[in-house]
């Protein structure tokens, strides 16, 4: 569902200020440097964005902070599609490899893949975040070498507390996941029904079921109903 991300008028928590409140102390030159540019990086439409690891790794003052935070590396993965906005495995529109939204795109894969090659010098561990959803391909996390990997859906108002306090491991997460994530969505029988599908002959129904309006779906009411 999307509609668990609304938020009242006041600005939600975010994730470095829930990692304060956790007593862990994340890097505000990096912090900065992306709220400068959130209108630049952030997704729209089929759009994924992100920042490329050339233009963070441009900025001397980042490079120079990093070994400073280097417990850990927390790198988010953000969708923002739900129930009312599907997502697309080949939309020209999107940026996502060969146009598949639930992929990362090359911003995405070159900063993990920076972030992999400094493991162990400048970072210790590899955090993801999937903040989405959806279910995004993970075949990346092999690729690059993560260390954990949280699913985090849409936090809402105050959701990034609660993720906090899973890093700190002042709680853990309940529960099982009751659904596979897939290295690869092609992997995933339910592929064969994506997109868009309309019935071939739905106009020859029209006149018989006048409330058949659309070219997908029906729409019927039953005059009385009995129940046994």
């Amino acid at each position: 569902s999307s509609s668990k991300a609304s938020t009242r008028p006041v600005a939600p928590v975010s994730l470095v200020e829930a990692l304060e409140e956790e007593g862990i102390a994340s890097n505000p030159v990096l912090a900065d440097w992306y709220r400068a540019r959130k209108s630049q990086y952030a997704p729209t439409g089929y759009q994924i964005k992100d920042a490329p690891w050339s233009d963070i790794s441009s900025d001397a003052a980042i490079m120079n902070s990093l070994e400073e935070y280097n417990d850990a590396a927390i790198f988010v993965i953000k969708r923002i599609r739900g129930e009312n906005t599907d997502v697309s495995f080949n939309e020209p529109t999107c940026d996502g490899e060969g146009g598949n939204y639930l992929g990362l795109n090359q911003n995405e894969k070159s900063v993990l893949n920076a972030l992999s090659s400094m493991k162990g010098t400048t970072f210790g561990k590899i955090i993801v975040l999937l903040n989405t959803p959806n279910q995004v391909e993970l075949a990346f996390l092999k690729e690059y070498d993560i260390d954990a990997c949280l699913w985090i859906g849409s936090v809402g108002q105050t959701g990034f507390r609660g993720v906090s306090q899973i890093i700190s491991g002042s709680t853990s997460p309940s529960g099982k996941l009751s659904d596979t994530f897939y290295y690869h969505h092609s992997d995933n029988p339910v592929m064969a029904n994506w997109g868009s599908f309309t019935y071939a002959n739905y106009e020859d129904f029209l006149a018989e079921l006048p409330s058949f309006g659309g070219k997908s779906y029906s729409s019927m009411q039953y005059a009385s109903y009995v129940a046994y």
